[in-house]
């Protein structure tokens, strides 16, 4: 294969999960027009963990070299990634618009430089500084769309992002590939879902089009779209030129939030979006034009 045929692979393969992605906040919605928060995540995450099994299967994936200690702390991690992250993340989209919920989720990068400060030990260039307040601006922006009526969801956007960004630090330090830790964290998982949804809900099946939107929910946002992500990132280049498509994302889910949906979306939701993305790509962009040879 030809380095031109690959970078067209990458990039085919890029724009591929980036519009999947940027229909699954849409979905989320809804899939919980009929199930409640703990139905959808254990459908969404049977789903996902039915498509992450089947292709560890197909691609012959061994567990060789994996001590039992790992796989013990993998199938714990479960505990953060699906269940506490997805309830968390599936309550702020019951509570808010799915403008409001996924702009607050997609904070996480800003509070992965926070927490990066006590866990790695790296300390804030001024850059970085002034994303986190551009991030926090957009955050407050989003905030006040409604005048805070719906404040009661605004701490679950939040939340998710604050889950997401610790489940990234800690899932990353592990030299496990991607994808069998993540089948792991899956596995770990279900058992939790299950004894929660069978205490806080029920095991009823969904309506044609919940159910549908369910598997969609597991497909795509857990599972397909996070091979074809890792795919994109072993075809492409380098990580920088395929990386910075994924801001896309929020802004092409306000296309689906808007016509599928029929939400409106107000100026404070797409102002507090293009601050938070700004937040997140400044410091990316000032890094890598001033110190390319460290980053």
């Amino acid at each position: 294969m030809t380095l031109a045929h690959k970078r067209q692979q990458a990039f085919f393969y890029t724009g591929a999960a980036v519009l999947l992605w940027s229909t699954v906040a849409t979905a989320f919605k809804v899939a919980l027009r009929d199930l409640d928060v703990y139905q959808l995540l254990l459908y969404a995450s049977l789903s996902s963990w039915s498509v992450l099994l089947f292709v560890f299967l197909i691609q012959r994936k061994k567990l060789n070299g994996v001590s039992p200690g790992q796989i013990c702390i993998h199938l714990c991690m479960g505990l953060l990634n699906p269940v506490a992250y997805y309830i968390i993340l599936f309550k702020a989209y019951e509570k808010l618009p799915a403008q409001e919920a996924q702009a607050l989720n997609y904070t996480w990068p800003i509070w992965l430089v926070i927490f990066s400060i006590p866990v790695l030990g790296h300390r804030l260039k001024g850059i970085q500084v002034i994303g986190l307040v551009f991030g926090f601006i957009g955050t407050l922006l989003i905030g006040t769309a409604g005048q805070w009526t719906q404040w009661q969801g605004i701490p679950f956007g939040l939340g998710s992002a604050i889950i997401w960004a610790l489940y990234w630090l800690f899932s990353t330090r592990s030299k496990l590939e991607p994808q069998v830790k993540l089948l792991l964290h899956f596995t770990g998982g279900l058992l939790p879902l299950f004894l929660i949804t069978k205490t806080f809900a029920s095991f009823q099946w969904p309506g044609l089009n919940a159910g549908l939107a369910s598997i969609y929910v597991g497909f795509f946002e857990m599972g397909i779209t996070f091979l074809l992500w890792q795919k994109a990132l072993s075809l492409a280049r380098n990580t920088a030129e395929i990386s910075y498509f994924v801001y896309l994302v929020p802004f092409l889910s306000l296309l689906f939030i808007k016509t599928i949906l029929g939400e409106s979306i107000s100026m404070n939701s797409l102002l507090g979006l293009l601050f938070i993305v700004t937040g997140i790509l400044l410091p990316q962009m000032y890094i890598r034009n001033n110190f390319p040879r460290k980053n």
